[in-house]
C-alpha cells in the first residue's frame, strides 16, 4: 500500500518488533527524520513494549511513530497519546484521507515540504 500510493519507494518493513529494534540500533539512520507505522498486536512484542524500547534510544529527536491499528479502542487512543513518539492514530484499513496524511508527513521528513 505504501509503494502504490507513492508513499515511499523502498520501505523497510519488519514482520517482528525485535528485528525491527535490532535495524534501528545497529544503522546509521538519516537525521532528517523517518516516519514508523506501528500497529499494537504484534509477534514477540507488542506496540506498547515496541514503544517502550524505542523510547530509551538516542534517536528520538526525528523518529516519529504513527500507529496503524485495527483497535478502536479509546483506552488504547488514551495510551498512545501518552507517548511523545506518537504524532497520530490510525485505524485500518487506510483511506485516501489517511493517505494523504501519511504522504504529507513523509515529504516533511523528506525536507520536500
Amino acid at each position: 500500500m505504501i509503494t502504490k500510493n507513492g508513499l515511499h519507494e523502498n520501505p523497510h518493513v519488519f514482520m517482528s518488533a525485535l528485528s525491527a529494534l535490532s535495524y534501528l540500533k545497529e544503522k546509521n539512520l538519516p537525521d532528517q527524520g523517518f516516519t514508523i507505522l506501528l500497529d499494537i498486536n504484534m509477534p514477540e512484542m507488542n506496540g506498547w513494549e515496541f514503544l517502550d524500547e524505542l523510547s530509551k534510544m538516542e534517536l528520538l529527536s526525528y523518529i516519529e511513530v504513527i500507529m496503524l491499528t485495527s483497535s478502536v479502542d479509546e483506552s488504547d487512543k488514551q495510551l498512545a497519546r501518552k507517548y511523545p513518539l506518537v504524532v497520530d492514530y490510525l485505524t485500518k484499513p487506510l483511506n485516501a484521507d489517511a493517505i494523504n496524511l501519511l504522504m504529507n508527513r513523509f515529504k516533511q521528513n523528506k525536507g520536500d515540504s
